[in-house]
């Protein structure tokens, strides 16, 4: 059998380590996505929700198929009585503290705090977050040592 020209031979090999900090970063940065379009969609009127695959067993034929459902959204964010938007980031099930004492983030409207969103996932994305997300995740990591 030979290969086609068009393959680019290498040797490479996977990394046998584990980076949680790319991966706290990963975890974080889907979450932000998942809110920025739920809060996009709810904007639209729409529920904030996302697609999710299930296998499930089909009533009729006892075979196992993949559905595809909505799965609902729960947002961060919320609209204060004075029409300012605030978000709260959580990593896992905590919120972060973003600063002593302060875990939420205030936005004028609806448009700013989108943007507010995208430069977050951005921040995330150059390790601005790295210090917020290893002492949350820390503290959540410490709720199971005995």
């Amino acid at each position: 059998m030979t290969l086609p020209k068009s393959l680019r031979l290498t040797q490479a090999e996977r990394p046998r380590y584990y980076d949680p900090v790319s991966n706290r970063r990963r975890k974080f940065i889907e979450k932000l996505d998942e809110q920025l379009m739920g809060f996009i969609q709810e904007g639209d009127g729409k529920s904030p929700s996302r697609k999710i695959q299930r296998r499930m067993r089909d009533k009729d034929t006892g075979v196992l198929v993949l559905r595809e459902l909505d799965q609902i959204i729960k947002p961060w964010w919320w609209k204060g009585s004075d029409g300012t938007y605030y978000i709260r980031l959580k990593y896992g099930s905590r919120p972060l503290e973003l600063a002593k004492g302060k875990s939420a983030i205030q936005a004028d409207n609806r448009q700013s705090l989108e943007g507010m969103l995208r430069d977050l996932i951005s921040a995330v994305q150059s390790g601005d977050l790295d210090s917020h997300l290893r002492e949350s995740a820390e503290a959540i990591r410490s709720k199971f040592k005995r």
